[in-house]
């Protein structure tokens, strides 16, 4: 009787060790499982057992099976994969894919007041090639952030021009712009952000972080890969009860011969050096604010180009400000070139890229930065697993982030509503309290105040001219452009202050404000309140402005510069519209 007992045990121990190299357990969890078996024997014996040498053989006989299968398992390594996913399985209320700024709101939320446990996964923590995706998302990481803070830098060149019919006066052969400096900066700033995140996951109760590339296995169990690829390892095995998509965006790279020589943003936020020149393709933001600072940053020999297939930059915004800011863009010497496409680049002895565009121009650059938009970033998350419905790679969603699976969720740039940070902030908030609260919550998607950090720069909220014209019968403009009170001696008369106010004429209910020049952003972020509060025009020019400020302008305007009436411009109301 001893000695199968002892042969039990034996081969007990020899199971362990079989355990602890096919499933690669921690020390912890063979020790649990140790502990596990060792009581159920225990407990079999001592009360329920029947104590006979028939007894201790059948046992016995079941161990040599057991063996024999964990044996087997060596060499047919799928047989351990229902034992893997019971040891690998963590448990969570909720698992965020994606540590972008929506992700880690509704992460934070979830945990601090709801007290729910919360796993967030992403390819890494601090920023940086080849990934670039870390805490903080795109906007921290390889977006808004180092943007600003490039912009910021950019600026300076302008104003040191400036400063001289201010009376300042400099040896201008000493100044140079440092651009290795810029980039350190701007990393050690944005670094200080991911690890604040860091420090949030460490004292967080209930919050954990996963470093790895997430996917689904069904509707309630996400894993954690080793790399992008679906067939590759899972490294954790995630169950839970509530799935939330906040996986992001990536630039869109188009399918032309050569695009291998072409960088994204992303790339371009690492450059080592400023190239001479630069090619920025595309006529969205991301374009038209590198244009800016690769313009202040480029050799005295430098040339920047931006090209983009339409008639006019900035699709979408207001058609003023997009005329206003190509004249002022090419007043700085940047070329642009509408109604041009590249076609094809090729790669010279030199290093040099061969731009070759649709209509036939050929050009040399330094640098082809591509920025013609980008996609929502759905392509490895495998979501077909658990049916969620996508459409162009965006995850289609209510209007409270609820896909059609009831248990997942998506918000920000996923699910391509309102491509921008504070949205999808909002929107994973509303989300957690939709979830865990007791009153769903949803995300006011109108009246969302934005800016595009050119040089100059544009502040807009509401709606444009040619889409309030269409939604209302009678649309009241009002426009103002001026020079700043400082351009009248910086030497820059040609940067001119645009304000346009868009109003629905019947009450006078405010519909949009947009505005270029110094300090836009900052003051749309007032106007945003107004247009949420459903300011009217009246309530503007009855506000006493600030003087002198390029903002007092929006507290001046009382009588409309032209209308829209059923769509149709006209200069003057008709008698039957007043």
């Amino acid at each position: 009787m001893w000695v199968c007992v002892l042969v039990s045990f034996f081969l007990f121990f020899l199971i362990l060790l079989l355990l602890l190299f096919s499933l690669c357990l921690p020390f912890l969890r063979c020790c649990s499982f140790f502990l596990f078996f060792f009581l159920h024997l225990y407990n079999y014996y001592k009360y329920i057992g029947d104590k006979s040498e028939a007894s201790f053989t059948v046992t016995f006989i079941y161990l040599l099976i057991y063996f024999i299968f964990e044996t087997i398992s060596k060499t047919i390594p799928s047989s351990l994969q229902f034992f893997r996913k019971i040891m690998m399985s963590k448990i969570f209320d909720l698992v965020v894919i994606g540590a972008g700024s929506g992700g880690l709101e509704a992460a934070w939320n979830a945990a601090t007041l709801y007290k729910k446990r919360v796993a967030v996964i992403d390819v890494q923590m601090v920023h940086g090639p080849p990934f670039f995706s870390a805490l903080g998302g795109t906007c921290v990481n390889v977006g808004c952030v180092p943007k600003k803070l490039m912009v910021t830098g950019a600026q300076y060149m302008e104003h040191l021009r400036e400063s001289a019919g201010f009376g300042w006066e400099f040896d201008r052969t000493t100044i140079r712009a440092e651009w290795k400096k810029l980039i350190a900066a701007k990393d050690e700033a944005v670094l200080n952000i991911n690890k604040s995140y860091e420090e949030m996951f460490r004292d967080t109760e209930g919050l954990e972080f996963f470093m790895g590339w997430g996917s689904l296995e069904s509707k309630n169990v996400v894993n954690v890969r080793e790399s992008a690829d679906p067939s590759s390892a899972v490294k954790e095995r995630l169950e839970t009860e509530h799935i939330l998509v906040a996986s992001g965006s990536w630039p869109h790279m188009p399918n032309i011969p050569g695009i291998e020589h072409c960088v994204s943003s992303n790339e371009a936020f690492y450059l080592p050096e400023p190239p001479r020149r630069v090619l920025t393709v595309g006529g969205g933001f991301i374009s038209v604010e590198f244009a800016g600072i690769f313009n202040a940053y480029k050799p005295k020999d430098g040339q920047v180009t931006l090209c983009y297939r339409g008639e006019m930059i900035l699709r979408g915004f207001d058609h003023t400000l997009r005329e206003e800011l190509t004249k002022q863009l090419t007043a700085n010497g940047i070329q642009i070139l509408t109604k041009e496409n590249p076609a094809k680049v090729e790669l010279n002895a030199d290093g040099s890229k061969s731009v070759t565009f649709e209509s036939g121009k050929k050009m040399d650059f330094d640098l082809v930065m591509i920025a013609i938009g980008r996609s929502p970033r759905t392509n490895d998350l495998q979501l077909q697993n658990a049916g969620v419905i996508t459409k162009n790679g965006a995850v289609q969603v209510d209007e409270y982030s609820r896909t059609n699976v009831p248990n997942i969720y998506a918000i920000g740039d996923v699910t391509n509503r309102v491509m921008l940070t504070p949205v999808a902030i909002n929107e994973g908030a509303a989300l957690v309290d939709t979830v865990f609260g007791t009153t769903p919550r949803k995300t006011d998607h109108t009246r969302v105040a934005s800016a595009v950090f050119s040089i100059p720069p544009i502040g807009t909220c509401g709606l444009i001219e040619e889409v309030a014209s269409k939604r209302y019968e009678v649309v009241a403009v009002y426009l103002s452009s001026f020079t700043p009170l400082m351009h009248n001696i910086s030497g820059s008369k040609y940067k001119t202050f645009v304000a346009k106010i868009i109003t629905n004429h019947s009450d006078g209910t405010v519909l949009g404000v947009h505005l270029l020049g110094d300090n836009a952003p900052e003051i749309i972020q007032g106007v945003g309140v107004c247009l949420k509060l459903n300011a009217k025009i009246s309530d503007f020019y009855n506000t006493i402005g600030v003087h002198p400020t390029s903002a007092e302008e929006l507290c001046s305007m009382r009588t409309p510069s032209y209308y829209y009436v059923k769509g149709e411009r006209m200069e003057k109301l008709p008698e039957a519209s007043l």
